[in-house]
């Protein structure tokens, strides 16, 4: 700005510098380092260490969490699952869950989750 400039123009420039004040967001600000897990099925996207697409409707997830094992199951065909060599989440959270329109993305379509559902550990082999 100019020694010549308005005085419009100085409290429109101060207007500015006052509002992208108001909008920096910090760190600490963003987002706790620990969110609560949400009611009912949700899986921590966090956790997930690998997956493995069973058929079009359905992905299988182990995580380093108690319980380790889910079933995701989706809410229609999910044409390119079974060949995607990743898989990504839509979430408004570290949280994927099945009663909010969270989504499993392949690159190719999103695929909307219908239950997510704890795989039980295998029973061990009384033979055995």
């Amino acid at each position: 700005m100019s020694a010549r400039a308005t005085p419009a123009l100085r409290l429109t420039a101060a207007a500015l510098v006052v509002a992208a004040a108001g909008c920096v967001v910090t760190r600490g600000s963003v987002l706790p380092a620990r969110l609560d897990r949400p009611e009912r099925n949700c899986v921590s996207i966090r956790t997930i260490l690998e997956w493995k697409a069973r058929d079009d409707y359905t992905l299988e997830l182990r995580t380093n969490a108690a319980g380790g094992r889910y079933l995701v199951r989706l809410t229609q065909r999910c044409h390119s699952l079974v060949n995607a060599e990743t898989v990504s989440f839509s979430s408004p959270d570290p949280w994927l869950c099945d009663h909010r329109g969270d989504a499993v993305l392949t690159g190719r379509e999103a695929c909307p989750i219908a239950a997510i559902e704890p795989i039980d550990a295998p029973a061990a082999d009384p033979a055995r």
